[in-house]
C-alpha cells in the first residue's frame, strides 16, 4: 500500500510539468507559473483529507491552478490600477524628465513596499486599499474577524512607514 509521502510524491511527478505549463499559458511568466503550482500542491498537503476527498484529482489541480491563475491575474490588474492611480495624483503639470524619473521611482518605491508586507497583512491591505472592501466583507471573505483584519491594516500601514522612513522619503500614506 503506498504512504501518503508516495502518493504525494507520485501526484507531483505526474502533474507538476503539465499544471506549470497550464498556469504559464495564463500568466504568461514560467516562474509565477511554478510558483502558482506550488501553491496548489502546498495547499493539497496541508489539508490531509482533501487527498481521498477529491473524487477527480486531475479535475481538481487543473481547477485549482486555473483559479490561482487567474486570482494572480486580477491581483497584477488591481496593482496596475492602483499605481496608475497613484501616479495620476502626482503632480502632472511638472512633466520635466526629471519629475517623471522622480515619479516612476516613487511609484515603484511604493510597489516594492507593498511586495515586502508579510502576506496575511499583503492580502488584507490589498482588499481593503486597492481593491475597497469594507472590513466586514474582507473578514467574511478571509474567514478571520473584522478585528483581525483592522490588526493587519493597522501593521500594513506601520511597516510601510518604516520602509518609507529607512529610504528617507516622505510617507505616502
Amino acid at each position: 500500500m503506498e504512504t501518503k509521502d508516495q502518493r504525494t510524491a507520485r501526484i507531483y511527478v505526474t502533474y507538476h510539468e503539465l499544471l506549470t505549463a497550464y498556469s504559464a499559458r495564463f500568466v504568461g511568466d514560467i516562474e509565477v507559473a511554478r510558483d502558482i503550482v506550488s501553491e496548489v500542491f502546498c495547499g493539497l498537503l496541508e489539508d490531509d483529507k482533501c487527498l481521498t476527498a477529491i473524487e477527480s484529482l486531475r479535475s481538481y489541480l487543473y481547477a485549482s491552478v486555473r483559479n490561482r491563475s487567474l486570482d494572480y491575474l486580477k491581483h497584477v490588474q488591481v496593482l496596475r490600477k492602483f499605481v496608475s492611480e497613484v501616479s495620476a495624483n502626482i503632480d502632472s503639470d511638472d512633466n520635466t524628465p526629471l519629475s517623471m524619473m522622480i515619479s516612476n521611482e516613487a511609484l515603484n518605491s511604493i510597489e516594492h513596499a507593498i511586495d515586502c508586507l508579510p502576506p496575511e497583512c499583503k492580502k488584507v491591505f490589498l482588499l481593503a486599499k486597492l481593491e475597497g472592501f469594507s472590513y466586514h466583507e474582507i473578514s467574511r471573505k478571509l474567514g478571520i474577524s473584522v478585528n483581525a483584519v483592522n490588526n493587519q491594516i493597522t501593521k500594513a500601514f506601520r511597516i510601510l512607514r518604516e520602509i518609507f522612513e529607512k529610504q528617507g522619503r516622505e510617507s505616502f500614506l
